[in-house]
């Protein structure tokens, strides 16, 4: 049953507190069933020796998949339930005795005590998910995640539906910037528009983190959080350079960007690193710390590096740009129903620097290391999710981690101007 759960969860999940124990009987219950005696034993051994030989390779077969599976689910086969089926060979040939089944514990993902960056979650992600929640975090691959996903939506037959509402951190909350909480409730009304729809989906766009747990009849049962992140440098100076001279953005977007930075004396990216107040500029002009996104609008103003590890537990998987290979594996088998085979689907061609940007700027050492120096939190809390996926795939089964080396690999730069 463990097994048949984790290889077909769309189909089995929880598979072992499903089982009927009730109907399990044991066979000497019978008065007039036949027993046979040594003699015919043995002979109907010999009979069907070619399908005792075909059982043995079974056994052995399941036993190797059983070995293969995270630590988690072996050790509830093993010890959450006693599940017991005894062969007792003998003159009443093979009789199944004293089976029974007990609840497994429920699997809980609101479990947030403390940072998760020493500890694993174990795969605690519930079987059934309906939707995938991405609010994703800017300038970190989430146009080629989102690729990915739209393909993965044919393949796995689920909607994409992406919120329109932006959420942003800057103090002076121009019109077109309506505040945290305003953009959440609008995404909160779009979520619970499209859990009508009775359709499994994924979720995304520039929005906070937000309690699940109010999608009543939904919630942690079936929905959960996913993100990714990148090296906080890198993010930065994608960002700067973006929000200015980056393709897609609105032109009002671009002239009112260089406008606000010129009247904040912070024209370029080195007069930034050097502002003397960066620390409140870097929300006036749009460049807030991506740990935002995982802070809920609630906790806006207490959005610390420890809370937003803490809040890390909500989330299915946070994958980490310079680790793609390991992060699309994790995706894999943690949400196999949307993600199965990520890393087939994953476009190689979207991952291109964006090299022929001529006015993109490129700091100098000491621009640099300001910058890593302002945004500090930031690379603390970068390091909580290396640790994170990097304790998630180190559970994965051998024959996953190795996938996750082969084929291709994309190596993003330095220069933190990626899409």
């Amino acid at each position: 049953l463990a097994v048949i759960d984790y290889r077909l969860p769309s189909f089995f999940g929880r598979a072992k507190q499903m089982m009927p124990a009730n109907k399990v009987r044991e066979l000497g219950d019978c008065p007039s069933c036949e027993k046979p005696d040594d003699e015919t034993l043995r002979l109907l051994r010999e009979m069907f020796r070619e399908d005792d030989e075909f059982y043995q390779s079974c056994v052995i077969k399941l036993k190797r998949e059983f070995a293969s599976l995270p630590a988690q689910s072996s050790n509830a086969a093993k010890q959450e339930v006693e599940d017991k089926a005894l062969m007792v060979a003998g003159g009443a040939g093979s009789e199944v005795v004293g089976v029974r089944s007990a609840e497994p514990a429920p699997l809980d993902l609101k479990n947030s005590k403390g940072a998760v960056s020493t500890a694993s979650k174990k795969w605690s992600v519930p079987r059934n998910v309906v939707a995938v929640m991405y609010n994703r975090v800017d300038k970190c691959g989430s146009s080629s995640l989102v690729e990915m996903i739209r393909t993965a939506s044919r393949v796995h037959q689920f909607k994409v539906q992406e919120t329109k509402q932006y959420i942003t951190f800057r103090t002076d909350r121009a019109r077109r910037f309506p505040k945290a909480e305003e953009v959440n409730w609008r995404v909160s009304g779009e979520v619970r528009e499209t859990l009508q729809g009775k359709q499994r989906f994924v979720f995304h766009g520039h929005y906070n983190l937000m309690d699940l747990d109010t999608f009543s009849p939904h919630g942690f049962s079936d929905m959960v959080f996913i993100n990714m992140i990148r090296d906080p440098l890198k993010r930065v100076i994608s960002r700067w350079n973006y929000l200015a001279y980056g393709p897609r953005p609105d032109p009002r977007t671009k002239a009112e960007a260089i406008e606000l930075r010129k009247r904040k004396g912070a024209a370029t990216l080195s007069e930034f690193a050097r502002h003397p107040n960066r620390k409140q500029i870097q929300y006036e002009l749009d460049m807030f710390p991506m740990r935002h996104y995982f802070c809920k609008s609630s906790e806006r103003g207490e959005c610390t590096v420890s809370r937003a590890v803490a809040n890390l537990d909500q989330f299915a998987v946070v994958a980490v740009l310079e680790m793609l290979n390991q992060s699309l594996a994790v995706l894999d088998h943690a949400l196999p129903t949307f993600f199965g085979n990520a890393k087939k689907l994953m476009p190689q061609k979207r991952f291109k620097e964006n090299e022929n940007c001529k006015a993109c700027e490129k700091p100098d050492e000491a621009t640099t290391a300001l910058l890593k120096e302002l945004y500090s939190d930031d690379y603390e809390f970068y390091a909580a999710c290396v640790t994170r996926l990097g304790q998630d795939f180190a559970e994965l089964p051998a024959q996953a981690r190795e996938a996750a080396h082969k084929d291709w690999s994309v190596s993003w730069r330095a220069t933190g101007k990626g899409r």
